[in-house]
């Protein structure tokens, strides 16, 4: 199934403060749009509930059943509770299915849509930053 992980350090003005690898889910709350602020352009760690602004698109072996259960974990950890987690991972699934396998993108919460939407990041950035 496609998830987003954590792409670790990223040199080029985002902010990443989970360990590369580290599963992500978009469970937090967007409290403004400040650019100074960030909750609008970052994702939560499921281990270490940090903050990235970063993620990439990969493949991993896990199942519904067990989301669920890490919903329900993260959920309980967090204090957000295992629907609003289950509910995050439910949508970005959705938000990155037809994105590639490999692409790093970056989290942007549309107000409009009020969904959360995952930008590839080009290509120039990426050999800046060496990603």
């Amino acid at each position: 199934m496609k998830v987003l992980v954590s792409t670790g350090p990223v040199p080029y003005g985002e902010f990443c403060f989970v360990p590369e690898g580290e599963m992500l889910a978009n469970f937090g709350v967007v409290c403004c749009n400040s650019a100074t602020c960030g909750c609008n352009r970052s994702i939560s760690g499921t281990e270490t509930f940090k903050a990235t602004s970063t993620a990439k698109v990969v493949e991993r072996e896990i199942s519904w059943n067990e989301m669920f259960e890490l919903a329900a974990k993260v959920g309980k950890e967090t204090g957000w509770g295992g629907p609003i987690v289950w509910g995050a991972l439910k949508g970005d699934h959705e938000a990155i299915k037809d994105i590639e396998v490999g692409t790093v993108v970056e989290a942007h919460y549309n107000d409009e849509t009020e969904a959360w939407e995952y930008i590839p990041v080009n290509a120039e950035r990426l050999e800046a930053a060496d990603v």
